[in-house]
């Protein structure tokens, strides 16, 4: 499909559900990924309308249904009033092209030239540490009002968007944890290590593992890449966007952001671990100022946030086996980098949070064998910038 009959496409796209006359003139690329593109347009109105004059396209570049879950986590946000601003306005979709129309959040931001505003920037930036904090609480934040809001409301999402089940190629840490379990005297044998209690440890992962899969209370909607490259911050409020894995799941895999889970982006850095629980401490605060009581309870918080923890750990144990002899980068930072971060992050939250000692031993153990190999300078994270004081 060529730019013309794409637009085209969306011109329609927009007149059959708006009963309005526009026509749509490109006006640049944003980005051309090898799964979607993205471009900005024009919008010239013939007729009184409340269309924006400029408006996102984004279009699918396969049919694997990578905009499906984007399409309906986008609709399904700003159902709720108290989510308006948050998420991009969707102006239309075709499900069977896999196209969609939305806000254009951030005009500066051109094809490989992040805008200023995006959240990654932000954190980069030196000298820059109280706003780099506000920032980042503003992020995590935002994620607790869209959990606590969403949490009971499967239904609503489930029903209302039957047919648009998307992609299921989403990050999503339940597959590591279950392939940690099944192979775990494999990757403890990789290791070189023996560790003891290795039955009480299969315990631990299998309560982790059913927990995920089986949220109950916990069970709320979830970006799915809640990284600081989906986000700008914006007059100190943030937007969120790039939601092709949004779906719902246990709200603690985004919820870990600020310890655990900000390790997972090509931006990763090191947040530092005081700043990083006091973010953990805004985000508690603002579930149960939404609502969400139960979080109140110190035990039942805990052992969900700690099972959660792990599973991003267990997501990066899961490449220990091809940087065990040779680190390789993965965007701003390297593997080795961050499985060491991982392991020092879960081995604190685990110890203050006193829940699954004996994941905390193993965690422990494989530690020590790693810097042993590896070397601790070579592995140490460098922190954010913005974040260094």
């Amino acid at each position: 499909m060529t730019p013309n009959q794409l637009l085209l496409k969306c011109e329609k796209i927009i007149n059959d559900r708006f009963s309005a006359k526009v026509k749509l003139h490109f006006h640049e690329l944003v980005a051309d990924y090898s799964s979607y593109l993205i471009i900005r347009c024009k919008v010239e109105k013939q007729n009184d309308s409340n269309l924006p004059n400029s408006l996102i396209v984004k279009k699918s570049k396969n049919p694997e249904k990578v905009l499906w879950n984007e399409i309906r986590g986008l609709d399904f946000l700003n159902s709720f009033s108290e989510l308006q601003g948050i998420a991009p306005i969707t102006y239309g979709f075709d499900k069977n092209e896999e196209i969609v129309l939305m806000e254009d959040l951030d005009k500066d931001c051109k094809e490989n030239e992040f805008s200023d505003n995006l959240l990654a920037k932000v954190l980069l930036k030196k000298d820059n540490y109280d706003n780099s904090i506000n920032a980042l609480t503003e992020f995590n934040k935002t994620i607790a009002k869209i959990q606590a809001l969403t949490l009971n409301r499967y239904q609503d999402y489930s029903d209302k968007y039957v047919g648009f089940e998307g992609s299921s190629k989403s990050r999503h840490a339940i597959y590591k944890v279950e392939s940690l379990l099944l192979q775990l005297s494999e990757t403890l044998e990789l290791l070189d290590l023996k560790i003891p209690k290795e039955q009480a440890i299969k315990a631990e992962i299998n309560d982790i593992l059913n927990r995920l899969k089986n949220p109950a209370r916990f069970y709320g909607f979830s970006h799915g890449d809640f990284t600081p490259a989906n986000a700008l911050y914006i007059n100190s409020k943030i937007r969120l966007f790039d939601l092709e894995t949004s779906q719902y799941r246990h709200i603690f895999l985004d919820g870990t952001y600020s310890r655990m889970r900000y390790l997972q982006s090509i931006w990763a850095m090191n947040i530092p671990s005081k700043e990083g629980k006091q973010i953990e401490e805004e985000y508690r605060k603002e579930l149960i100022n939404n609502g969400f009581l139960l979080v109140e309870n110190d035990k039942i918080y805990n052992k969900e946030y700690v099972a959660c923890s792990f599973a991003w750990l267990a997501v990066l144990l899961s490449y220990a086996q091809k940087v065990l002899e040779e680190d390789k980068r993965w965007g701003r930072s390297t593997f080795r980098q961050r499985i060491i971060n991982a392991l020092v992050r879960f081995i604190e939250i685990s110890k203050e949070k006193k829940e699954y000692a004996n994941l905390l031993e193993m965690s422990q153990i494989i530690l020590g064998s790693l810097l042993k190999r590896w070397g601790i300078e070579e592995t140490q994270l460098p922190i954010y910038p913005g974040l260094v004081k």
